[in-house]
């Protein structure tokens, strides 16, 4: 046996040998109390915990332009109701110089591990919101969940300093243990042409420590605001509004007869937000039905959470009738809930666009014409039926200059539902809602605005904004049991036309979603053990309005027993 042999006979025995002892360690260890691993930073048994997705928040396209990131949050969030984190956006001066910020993206990550409920919060810069938000539910090994928000459309607040404001109400406890720590940054995107300053952001909420109202049906809410002399070409209100309490889950709201006898939530499911200026009316609003991650079934959001759970959507008005009252004065918003119970928080960004032409004026009063206006509810011993049918239509003149321009603003809602009892609650919701806002012209005055109702003149431009959703599901809840089975789908669509024809620089982004869980209620510490499979996407298609050519993001996404299965993302839309 030469010596290169023995040596790897050797090696071999002593290999053995060790891992013979290993083993036997492993079958008798004693108990040895190893260092706690953080959970945040170690790896979870399913990984895809660590990273939930919110399909509805669309990625960000980054310009090559010169960066600037300025950091506004770094909070551990635990018993804060009532204690928002408060900080200083403070502008980079140096790195902006004399440049216009031309794209600004949020950056926002969140992180906990323990027990928690999913926490609800929001985020201002001054008293203007950027952004509203919910917290996933943690696992006991954590979870931290990131995305990015693009808020170009408040480029005005970057320039000066602000203070930031981050509600997120927190309980801990001896059972809650789940602590929120929340990192947030705005990448600022530099163009070298100097800045614009035609847009002015007024904001519509309360005092700088909790900045949202809240709302519901016997208390709405009159917000007062003064303009500066200025000509305005176009007016927006941009709403947040999100609904809690009774009012989160109005899907399984029943009539309030049978509510109130069987302990349930009240008022029908059907919400409504009216919007006023200076007592004319602007617009309605019908709530997204937003399913936060605790919703319903809290382990049938894990990876893939509901759409708008990160990123509550929100609500844009158009305000054109009315553009020659934000020429100067003090005005008021009031806002209406309809059939709401509570509690609703609401706040809202009125943005102002400027222009050097003749300032505007409103020839005689708004007029405003309710074309339909039905609610039927049908009930029986275990099932109801609701629906509603609503149409109005706001018309106004307003001289620019010598010009005269006729504005007309239709809006209507088509809303059904029912809901049925046996051992399941069974629901459906199939809502529509469209906004369209035309404009003509007129060569003189007419003796009287009602003449114009039925006019057979071709509109010179035509802005359409449509949203739709269905949602249906099968829920059921027990002592030891829950299940879900629940689809989601909703399409959002703008476009404009001028002179008669469509023309591009549209929107449509349509959003799926279907899903189903079986959860041991008896074992709610191990929610990562429930039995759940999930299936969404997106499609969002957007036109270029310089040419006839459109852009198009796909992302589909699915999950079983909490861990992702598929994710693909491309191009492609189908039609």
């Amino acid at each position: 046996m030469d010596f290169h042999r023995v040596i790897g006979v050797a090696f071999v025995a002593c290999f053995l040998a060790v891992n013979f002892a290993v083993l036997i360690w492993c079958f008798h260890k004693p108990n040895v109390l190893l260092p706690e691993k953080d959970p945040i930073s170690s790896k979870s048994p399913l990984e895809s915990y660590m990273s939930p997705i919110d399909l509805s928040i669309l990625p960000s396209a980054r310009p090559s332009l010169k960066l600037c990131q300025v950091k506004i949050i770094n909070h551990t969030f635990a018993n804060s109701y009532g204690h928002p984190a408060q900080s200083n956006y403070i502008p980079p001066h140096d790195c902006i110089g004399g440049g216009e910020i031309t794209k600004a993206i949020l950056n926002y990550q969140n992180k906990v591990n323990g027990t928690q409920f999913d926490r609800f919060g929001a985020i201002y810069l001054d008293k203007s919101e950027i952004l509203r938000t919910t917290t996933a539910e943690p696992t006991w090994e954590g979870i931290t969940w990131k995305f990015e928000k693009d808020i170009s459309h408040i480029t005005p607040l970057f320039y000066n300093q602000r203070t930031v404001t981050h509600i997120l109400g927190n309980t801990v406890n001896s059972k809650y243990t789940g602590k929120f720590h929340v990192v947030a940054s705005i990448d600022l995107y530099i163009s070298p042409q100097m800045p614009n300053a035609k847009h002015k952001i007024v904001s519509i909420s309360r005092d700088d420590k909790e900045p949202w109202y809240e709302i519901n049906s016997a208390l709405p809410l009159s917000h007062k605001f003064n303009v500066p002399k200025q000509s305005v070409k176009r007016a927006e209100l941009e709403v947040f509004l999100s609904g809690h309490s009774c009012d989160e889950f109005t899907y399984l709201n029943t009539p309030t007869e049978h509510a109130k006898a069987n302990g349930e939530c009240e008022m029908g499911p059907y919400r409504e937000l009216e919007v006023y200026l200076d007592d004319h009316f602007v617009g309605s609003i019908m709530p997204y039905p937003v399913i936060y991650t605790g919703g319903l079934s809290y382990a049938q959001w894990r990876p893939i959470s509901g759409m708008g759970s990160f990123d509550v959507p929100t609500k844009v008005i158009d305000l054109a009738p009315y553009l020659s009252l934000f020429e100067d004065g003090t005005h008021a918003f009031t806002f209406h809930m309809k059939n709401a119970t509570n509690m609703w928080f609401i706040s809202a960004n009125l943005h102002l666009y400027e222009t050097r032409k003749l300032p505007k004026k409103m020839i005689g009063e708004p007029t405003q014409r309710n074309s339909i206006s039905t609610s039927i509810v049908e009930e029986s011993k275990d099932f109801f039926k609701t629906a509603v049918v609503y149409e109005t239509s706001v018309m106004s003149i307003q001289s620019f200059g010598d010009t005269l321009i006729l504005t007309r603003l239709d809006n209507s809602i088509d809303f059904s539902h029912s809901i049925s009892y046996s051992q399941s609650k069974v629901f459906d919701l199939d809502c529509t809602s469209t906004t369209k806002i035309s404009t003509f012209l007129l060569n003189h005055p007419p003796n009287t605005i009602d003449t114009l109702w039925d006019t057979t003149q071709q509109p010179l431009t035509t802005q359409v904004r449509s949203e739709t959703y269905r949602l249906s599901g099968t829920y059921f809840l027990s002592s030891t049991l829950r299940k879900l089975n629940i689809s989601l789908h909703s399409v959002t669509a703008t476009y404009g036309i001028t002179g008669g024809i469509s023309k591009p620089g549209g929107t449509k982004t349509e959003l799926k979603l279907i899903g189903n869980s079986y959860i041991d209620n008896r074992d709610q510490k191990h929610p990562n053990l429930a039995d759940n499979t999930i299936q969404a996407s997106v499609h969002h298609l957007q036109s270029n309005p310089d040419s006839s050519e459109g852009t198009c993001y796909s992302h589909h996404v699915e999950a079983a027993h909490g861990d992702f299965t598929a994710d693909q993302v491309s191009s492609y839309c189908p039609n």
